[in-house]
């Protein structure tokens, strides 16, 4: 204000060519105006950032840069329309009242703006960056924080946070570890360990230390101070209970103890170490998280020997919770709002049971349940009804119709849970032609058809490769490992051939007992996957043409 009788200012960071060419052009009068000097700045200086407020206006101004004897010293304002107002920051009296957190948030709104790297090429930058430290760590500690931060995310956004919260959350699953100088890794199910606590209650201010000179957004600090803190509130450094622990903080403690199960850990399942996370929460865990944690990662815990289990009901959000209970348990649902597909399912797929509400439409629960009951095609398949309508009578004629038992809604997940287990234990699944699956069986997002025909060539393997996705089916044929024929649809031979190799998602059996078929396709298994892949490659470049 001395300086230059003004009582706001801005500051720079820019090239040093940039600064002296804008100074100097202003005072030597070449432009007048704030757009020609935000033009030299731009054209000289590949990135432009508002900075920190000075303490004083030497700081914006050095003698390097001009002559003292140019500078306007002059006790009378400059022209408001001369000046570059990009960031108003008020000298007196607004830093004597501003804190350093408000401070510090307000430098990271001024800076973001302005930054040519974007929140997303950061993270990518920081990605690189913890996996390189890491890798340095080694062992299982490589690619630890990215799996967290993937997760962390996830979590974010299934919550419906804002952008910029979930990025605050990222950034600290990112950093949540670099302050742990430890070949150990800890997390919460470390309180366990009596002999762990001291090194839990040294680490749980490590990461804020280190940061200290970083001038990390707050919210990200306070998301790292907290991390080792328990919901029931006996954790460090703060002994916060419940929602007073940051969100972040713990959506990252639930999902490091997660990873870590499965990295350090070597849990044999994901099932096995969520139902481990599951038993701690209230204590170590926020359930919200754990239950959003077990929904986004159910289909881990299913797979090719998972029983299949087929549930309807009209109403999206309930079929979709029934669905993430059945995986989190280990069984495979298929999810229908309707009863278009249920006979199609249940002639393509080995189905243990079947879970349905009494409305279902076009046809309703008392027909397909009397349907599946009294065909011996479907001799086995236990039925289940669960519905909002559970009076004697509409109970009565569920019984009446077949089913095996009737549950009302709302229901309670472990007695349902508990049923579904001893069906399934009294269940005997069957093929299309009534034969119970045995073999080979699978999930092709685990496996491309390719690798199982050179498996089953290689192997030398007779029988019928059956595929199945949603209400399609079809059928590869093998004798002593050659391939001899294939059905799908209209189609049949090399035909079909080419177009079921293509198929990336659905199940597959392997029936070494299935009768062999006709003879329709020649040419060698090799020479046939070949052609089969190179035109399935010409396909794909005429679609992204057209595209």
């Amino acid at each position: 204000k001395k300086l230059a009788g003004v009582n706001e200012i801005d500051s720079y960071v820019a090239l040093e060519s940039a600064i002296k060419a804008a100074i100097a052009k202003f005072y030597k009068h070449q432009f007048v105006s704030v757009e020609q000097f935000k033009a030299v700045i731009k054209s000289e200086s590949p990135q432009t950032i508002a900075s920190f407020v000075p303490k004083t206006a030497q700081e914006i101004i050095e003698p390097e840069f001009v002559e003292p004897s140019k500078l306007l010293l002059k006790s009378t304002k400059i022209p408001e329309d001369q000046l570059l107002y990009f960031n108003k920051t008020k000298v007196y009296p607004f830093n004597l009242a501003e804190s350093e957190s408000q401070k510090q948030r307000r430098l990271s709104d001024q800076i973001a703006p302005l930054s040519l790297m974007s929140e997303d090429t950061f993270i990518e930058l920081l990605n690189v960056l913890i996996n390189i430290l890491e890798i340095y760590k080694g062992g299982k500690y490589r690619g630890h924080s990215a799996s967290v931060a993937k997760l962390v995310k996830e979590i974010s956004q299934n919550l419906g946070l804002k952008a910029k919260e979930t990025y605050y959350q990222v950034l600290a699953a990112y950093l949540h570890d670099c302050g742990m100088h430890t070949s150990e890794h800890l997390t919460l199910l470390h309180f366990n360990s009596e002999n762990k606590l001291e090194m839990l209650k040294k680490y749980s201010r490590s990461a804020l230390r280190l940061y200290e000179g970083v001038r990390l957004p707050v919210e990200v600090e306070k998301i790292l101070l907290h991390t080792f803190e328990r919901y029931d509130g006996e954790g460090f450094p703060e002994g916060l209970k419940g929602e007073e622990i940051p969100l972040g903080s713990r959506i990252i403690a639930t999902v490091d103890a997660f990873i870590h199960l499965i990295n350090f850990e070597s849990y044999g399942s994901f099932k096995g170490a969520f139902d481990l996370i599951a038993s701690f929460q209230e204590k170590y865990f926020d359930p919200k998280i754990v239950d959003i944690l077990g929904g986004i990662i159910a289909d881990l815990f299913i797979d090719e020997s998972s029983p299949r289990i087929i549930i309807i009901d009209h109403q999206p959000q309930e079929l979709e919770n029934l669905a993430a209970l059945l995986k989190r348990n280990g069984f495979f649902p298929y999810p229908l709002k309707d009863t278009e597909k249920v006979i199609a399912l249940l002639d393509n797929n080995p189905i243990y049971l079947v879970i349905s509400e009494v409305a279902t439409k076009p046809i309703d629960g008392f027909s397909i349940c009397k349907l599946i009951k009294t065909n011996k095609k479907y001799q086995g398949i236990n039925f289940i009804f669960l519905s909002h309508q559970h009076d004697h009578t509409t109970i009565s004629k569920g019984f009446e119709a077949g089913a095996d038992d009737f549950i009302a809604k709302p229901y309670n997940p472990n007695i349902l849970i508990a049923k579904v287990k001893n069906f399934i234990k009294s269940s005997h699944p069957k093929t299309e032609k009534g034969v119970t699956p045995k073999g080979i069986t699978g999930n092709l997002a685990e496996i491309q058809v390719t690798d199982l025909i050179q498996m089953l060539g290689s192997g030398r393997k007779s029988g019928t490769l059956k595929l199945f996705k949603e209400e399609e089916k079809g059928k590869i044929f093998f004798d002593q490992g050659q391939v001899i024929n294939a059905c799908y649809q209209d189609y049949e031979g090399e035909e079909a051939f080419n177009l079921l190799i293509r198929w990336e998602h659905g199940l597959f059996v392997f029936d070494p007992d299935a009768p062999l078929s006709e003879q329709k396709i020649f040419a060698n298994t090799e020479m046939l996957l070949i052609e089969a892949c190179r035109m399935w490659d010409e396909d794909k470049k005429k679609k992204e043409e057209l595209l």
